[in-house]
């Protein structure tokens, strides 16, 4: 099976580099990322301090694991090694300030897996999600460094439990601890004797809770906003995008932000143009502008904020390959409303069953949806307290994995 997954890795190398000579721009961040990664990590990592390192796919998978590096970066003086395996999550966070080094995962061919943990000598290591990489778990184990799971999440359907699910179960089974998000995983790792594991929760609830507690004002957005209600887009697609512009051409007295998952100028003009409305750019926005109906923001990184601003969200996503993160706008104590493609999000089964949540499929039940909330106030308070309590109730995984370490020895507790 090895020898498979080597071929695999194998493929997936000339697939990337083959589409970097091509022209992809993500596949070209990919290979050109990785160039010298050796000899800029060997230079970076320090001769007399212990490496901590964490890895994580992505943005998602780093918010995850944020709290939980900061905490044993505050209490311990570790050299933090951070790594990413995509070009997003790396290139939005090469300049975190907790990391002291932060770089690409190189690809997990059996030599580069070998020198690579050879280098770091990693005293811990931990691993967001669901970010396997099955020659480097092998050298950590052959090494003897303690690696762990944070925030894991596993489903029946997954390789590790299928028929020929026996070679990748055993990466599982060297893992000194997986701490998990719910008990359906625990239940099923444990009916295959992967006892070593623990429902600890989801790391970013502890790190979206800390963002709603901070103190922040945004003049723009309350100019803008004025007294009028309003329904913040975030993390949207063309086809939520679409929905917002319609939904401010309809709704004389609701005022719309969008938070564009990316932001595509012409795209925007085309949506003003084809409702007529004026659309506002927070990057640009002037006091004469207050009156327009749509703000859009072009700017990374105030999403998760401005949310407390809105007394409904829609979030992106759920038309494509599926919803972005509902918790940022669902810890505000806010109605959340999403497209149909959520199933594999746990938080959105819940807040759909608790009743904080709705999902719609297309325009009609969009528009029904959003009408009911706006003309039910007490139906749009008790989702938006099923929403709050949810919080209270999933806060605490960054702690508990900590405390946990320390009870297990990993970490010494603080002087």
């Amino acid at each position: 099976m090895r020898a498979l997954y080597n071929f695999f890795i194998f493929l997936f190398d000339i697939g990337l580099r083959t589409s970097s000579l091509l022209g992809n721009q993500k596949a070209q961040k990919w290979v050109n990322g990785r160039k010298g990664l050796f000899n800029k990590l060997q230079k970076a990592l320090p001769q007399e301090k212990d490496v901590v390192w964490f890895h994580c796919a992505s943005l998602g998978e780093f918010e995850q694991a944020r709290n939980l590096l900061e905490k044993i970066k505050k209490e311990h003086d570790f050299f933090i090694l951070l790594t990413f395996f995509s070009p997003s999550g790396y290139e939005s966070k090469k300049n975190y300030p907790y990391a002291d080094y932060i770089t690409y995962l190189p690809l997990d061919s059996p030599a580069n897996a070998r020198r690579f943990v050879q280098m770091v000598q990693p005293k811990l290591s931990f691993f967001a999600k669901y970010e396997f990489w099955f020659n480097i778990l092998k050298e950590l184990k052959k090494g003897e460094h303690k690696h762990f799971l944070i925030s894991g999440i596993f489903r029946k359907g997954q390789q590790f439990f299928r028929f020929y699910g026996k070679w990748f179960r055993q990466h599982l089974a060297n893992f000194d601890h997986l701490y998990l998000q719910d008990e359906n995983s625990q239940n099923i790792l444990r009916s295959f004797e992967i006892d070593q594991c623990s429902i600890s929760g989801d790391g970013r609830f502890d790190r979206v809770w800390n963002i709603a507690q901070e103190e922040y004002q945004d003049s723009i957005i309350q100019d803008f906003i004025g007294v009028n209600r309003t329904i913040i887009f975030g993390s949207s697609w063309e086809k939520e995008n679409e929905l917002a512009f319609k939904l401010a051409k309809e709704k004389s007295k609701i005022k719309v932000i969008i938070a564009p998952h990316e932001f595509h100028p012409k795209a925007i003009e085309k949506l003003s143009s084809k409702y007529d409305l004026e659309a506002s750019y927070y990057s640009k926005f002037k006091e004469d502008e207050k009156d327009n109906r749509v703000l859009v923001i072009d700017q990374v990184g105030l999403l998760a904020k401005i949310y407390r601003y809105g007394e409904l969200a829609v979030v992106g996503g759920g038309f494509g390959k599926g919803i972005h993160n509902i918790l940022e706008a669902a810890v505000y104590g806010i109605p959340v409303v999403f497209g149909p493609n959520y199933r594999i999000f746990n938080e959105a089964w819940e807040l759909l069953e608790k009743g904080g949540a709705k999902v719609f499929k297309n325009e009609t039940q969009f528009d029904s949806i959003i009408s009911e909330i706006l003309n039910d106030n007490s139906m749009a308070k008790k989702m938006g307290e099923v929403n709050r309590e949810y919080f209270y109730q999933k806060r605490g995984a960054t702690d508990l994995i900590y405390n946990n370490l320390v009870e297990l020895k990993h970490l010494q507790p603080k002087d």
